[in-house]
């Protein structure tokens, strides 16, 4: 059984671990929220505009928490000691012979406790909201084309684009470079427009350049995948 010290002291850093938390929460939200008030003006009136704040940095606690929760645990437990030293709580147990790491052990565990939620909350929350934190403030619909990065694929393919669209997967300018080491060497494919589709695990390529792909395929399109078909009709890549 749990000693009633040991449960008072641990339920007292679960108190200020929430306090803390409220309080940390609270004030990045209004910094943050009053620092880039602009980007938020212009939705629709008032209530579209505490729509799109309340929608913004709903998604966004996961991200707030990963940033805090090392600082808000210490806050914590600095303010249940520094509480129960102003009580007069600390000193009888101290006279008593009891040791000041037994008399914190609640305080550690529930530490560690909270610690483990930043993990958690990597591995099973930020992933779920992972599209949402990068929608802008200024752009809720995410309608306005950002600017397209080229990359490598875990197989050597070199993709990149002009241009690109989160709302609907789209990129303009699209461009795949097949690597020399495959067997049909060296290949580069150009598209006006590529959508990328979930379902599919592929992108539908649009005015393609060459109109075909070279024969032999690459090594990284086996047979049946490749499905190219240019001046606007639908086409898989």
């Amino acid at each position: 059984m749990i000693p009633t010290l040991d449960r008072v002291l641990f339920f007292g850093f679960l108190r200020s671990y929430a306090i803390v938390f409220t309080s940390l929460l609270s004030l990045y939200v209004i910094i943050d929220l009053f620092t880039h008030l602009d980007d938020f003006a212009g939705r629709g009136g008032l209530i579209g505009m505490l729509q799109h704040i309340g929608s913004y940095y709903s998604v966004r606690i996961a991200q707030i928490f990963d940033r805090l929760s090392e600082a808000i645990t210490l806050l914590a437990a600095v303010f249940t000691v520094s509480w129960m030293q102003r009580n007069n709580e600390l000193l009888p147990q101290l006279s008593a012979g009891i040791s000041t790491q037994r008399v914190l052990r609640p305080v550690v565990f529930g530490a560690v406790m909270m610690l483990a939620l930043g993990p958690l909350n990597q591995d099973l929350i930020i992933p779920r909201v992972a599209d949402e934190l990068q929608v802008p403030r200024d752009d809720p619909q995410q309608q306005r084309p950002v600017e397209m990065r080229g990359g490598y694929e875990p197989n050597g393919v070199h993709v990149e684009g002009f241009a690109g669209y989160r709302r609907d997967s789209r990129v303009k300018g699209f461009s795949v470079t097949f690597p020399e080491s495959g067997s049909a060497g060296m290949a580069f494919l150009q598209a006006e427009e590529a959508i990328y589709s979930k379902s599919e695990s592929g992108w539908h390529m649009y005015n393609t350049t060459p109109e075909a792909l070279p024969d032999p395929l690459p090594e990284q399109l086996p047979d049946g995948a490749a499905q190219i078909f240019p001046h606007g009709e639908d086409g898989r890549f």
